[in-house]
């Protein structure tokens, strides 16, 4: 349930905002064990809790020494002194809550900082078959009856779904029987196979021509050559 309210809404931050904070660190650079949801929420409560807690507490206890902040009026009568200084106390949650945030990404850093950031999520599919200038993907898909298939990659389903929801676009078909050692040209131009159907899926990445039109220009090219000719220059020297 989403709070309707300010005072709830930053609650809610404080109280899950960090620990999101850490479990995105820890994401990107180890596979995390699968937990329940109760578990989920339970650690980013905790992490999220306690990062705010801190923060909180420094904040405050700056504050009151330097004046910004009357804890004794506070304590005596909160209501009263909220309403009368309802800028200085948001500022206070401001600066806490991003405190908090920081202070969790930072210990998160450095809590991992022998794991690269090398874990994406993205899909295999996402990650072999994605489109990038230059390349065009070549795959062989071995389906459950047998049957190879084999051409260039025209469309896939992109993001996580599951086996049943995905689609694979081939172009330039090629077919290869049970039983049969090579491959025939198939007479349709396009064959769409679905994901549960393919047993295996052979990626082959060929570089082609890109035309002139569609070649990458202006000052992003310029600066990605004169970078490409540093490199050399540089790996030339050593």
């Amino acid at each position: 349930m989403i709070p309707n309210t300010v005072l709830g809404l930053v609650v809610l931050a404080a109280a899950l905002g960090p620990g999101y904070v850490f479990v995105r660190v820890e994401e990107r650079r180890r596979p995390r064990p699968t937990r329940s949801a109760l578990l989920e929420t339970a650690e980013l409560v905790v992490i999220g809790g306690f990062a705010s807690t801190l923060a909180f507490g420094f904040v405050a206890a700056v504050a009151a020494h330097s004046g910004w902040l009357d804890e004794k009026a506070l304590a005596k009568n909160s209501t009263q002194y909220l309403l009368a200084h309802a800028s200085r106390v948001t500022a206070l949650v401001v600066v806490g809550l991003a405190m908090s945030y920081v202070a969790t990404w930072l210990f998160a850093r450095a809590f991992f900082r022998h794991r690269p950031a090398n874990i994406e999520a993205i899909s295999a599919w996402d990650r072999l078959l994605r489109a990038r200038t230059g390349v065009m993907p070549y795959v062989t898909a071995s389906l459950d009856d047998g049957l190879a298939i084999a051409g260039d990659v025209e469309a896939y389903t992109v993001g996580e779904r599951p086996a049943d929801e995905r689609e694979l676009i081939i172009a330039n078909p090629e077919l290869r029987a049970v039983g049969e050692s090579t491959f025939r040209k198939a007479r349709d131009h396009y064959v769409i196979l679905r994901g549960d159907r393919i047993q295996t899926l052979a990626v082959i990445d060929y570089e082609v021509v890109v035309p002139k039109r569609d070649a990458p220009s202006g000052w992003k090219a310029s600066f990605k050559a004169w970078a490409k000719r540093r490199l050399l220059a540089l790996a030339a020297r050593l």
